[in-house]
């Protein structure tokens, strides 16, 4: 299912849509594969790494798509096409590189604290770091792509009287 997610991606062009799916079903793919190696383990560490790639990884990116592609559907037309595009690989790489970052502190032995794990070494805080600032830009440019659209398209309406 996901090689043929990704073909109709690949021929589609990645455009928004085709590129935050393609993105989502990787994410939630990883996120299987990580519940999956979690399980083998004693501690469990890796749990906030599953979720972290499943909830704001897949099931954002996913939202982030459909959002995009709404907007043109509802007459709107977005202020960048290719930032719409770039953006899923954005968000879903920075919460990738987050989520194994989570990982491999769990598998270093780091204790779990609620949503997070405890980062023994600077390895994985300097992944952490360069994951929550990769994502930050993606939402960023997500808002920033959707709010310019919805913008534009209120200032040309005029008020009624």
């Amino acid at each position: 299912l996901l090689l043929l997610i990704l073909r109709a991606a690949f021929r589609q062009g990645f455009r928004s849509c085709g590129a935050a799916f393609a993105v989502s079903i990787l994410l939630f793919t990883i996120g299987i594969l990580i519940a999956l190696v979690g399980t083998t383990q004693s501690s469990p560490a890796w749990v906030p790494s599953h979720y972290q790639a499943m909830i704001p990884g897949a099931v954002l990116v996913a939202f982030m798509g459909i959002t995009t592609d709404l907007v043109p559907t509802l007459g709107h037309r977005l202020p960048s096409e290719r930032l719409a595009t770039v953006q899923p690989f954005l968000y879903g790489g920075g919460i990738l590189a987050a989520s194994i970052a989570m990982l491999w502190a769990a598998l270093l032995g780091g204790e779990r604290h609620g949503y997070f794990v405890t980062i023994p070494t600077m390895g994985p805080a300097v992944l952490l770091w360069i994951g929550g600032l990769a994502s930050g830009i993606g939402v960023l440019a997500f808002a920033g792509n959707i709010f310019g659209a919805l913008l534009a398209a209120t200032a040309r309406r005029p008020i009624a009287s």
